[in-house]
């Protein structure tokens, strides 16, 4: 079995097209087809459905995916550490649940930068890293659940703090500082979109009290709910990091919901078998525990 044929289906895969392929491994399409027909040759099994425009990964093609990515990173990280050097280089991918907010990818990110300037950070924010990462699509991923949330099986993880969520409101709405979950049950409520971990958290509770959530405004983005909340326009959920580095810190109230009280785990997840970007990883972590102390 050829590297360069599981690299030309890696590439394939992870672009999403034999055209983007060939762009990024500098090949030609004929050249990137026949690549991928002799790995699927090799292997005794059809890995693209080409019925369908571009390509979909047969059942059979999901799992050669994830074995393909292994194979591929374990030849990359004995090459770099035969290098003389050994400096970790080339793309480093991270991804960031949105609740944690931009907290999780600023100073972190410096901090990596500044160790390591020849890696290629991408950062990318989602509801759904824990999959990307599964799936060897992140390297790391900086990962809000709720309390009880752990890492799926495959995956090293650290956890970092446990935080409980601060339900907060403008000055105009005239809530007592002290309520009920049931007396907020009628107010509009600021939050992300679906798939969010406090949203969920939110639903969850009202549902138990068979209520129903309000939604106010939907957007995503701590910082701008936070201005919303300041305007009125709704009550709304944060970290307690956030609120303390908020702009917006002095323009909101923030409420004690005496029978709500929910907790999340921030965890910082990656591969089991990380290779030349155990450092970089560290590093990353250690800057985010600081973040979210």
């Amino acid at each position: 079995m050829n590297i360069h044929d599981l690299e030309a289906f890696i590439a394939v895969v992870e672009t999403g097209s034999i055209g983007a392929a060939a762009r990024r491994l500098n090949l030609t399409q004929p050249g990137v087809t026949r690549r991928v027909q002799v790995l699927e040759q090799t292997l005794g099994t059809p890995l693209l459905d080409r019925r369908s425009k571009p390509p979909r990964l047969t059942t059979a093609g999901h799992a050669a995916y994830d074995h393909a990515r292994r194979v591929a990173l374990a030849v990359h990280d004995m090459t770099t550490a035969l290098e003389p050097n050994g400096e970790p280089h080339g793309p480093f991918r991270i991804g960031v649940s949105v609740g944690l907010g931009d907290l999780a990818l600023s100073d972190p990110v410096d901090r990596v930068r500044a160790a390591y300037p020849h890696l290629q950070i991408r950062a990318t924010t989602s509801w759904s890293n824990v999959l990307q990462v599964n799936a060897g699509t992140l390297d790391a991923a900086a990962v809000l659940w709720a309390d009880d949330g752990e890492p799926p099986d495959g995956l090293s993880g650290e956890r970092l703090a446990t935080k409980t969520g601060v339900i907060v409101a403008g000055h105009q709405l005239g809530l007592a500082e002290s309520v009920t979950l049931d007396e907020l049950a009628d107010v509009p409520w600021v939050l992300n979109h679906e798939g969010c971990v406090f949203r969920n958290a939110l639903k969850d509770a009202f549902a138990a009290q068979r209520r129903t959530l309000q939604y106010g405004v939907e957007v995503a983005g701590a910082e701008l709910q936070l201005s919303l909340i300041a305007r009125g326009h709704g009550v709304g959920m944060v970290l307690p990091h956030m609120l303390e580095r908020s702009a917006f810190r002095d323009a909101v109230r923030v409420l004690d919901v005496t029978d709500f009280k929910p907790t999340f785990a921030v965890w910082l997840v990656h591969s089991a078998h990380p290779g030349r970007l155990a450092a970089p990883i560290k590093c990353f972590r250690d800057a985010l525990a600081l973040q979210v102390s």
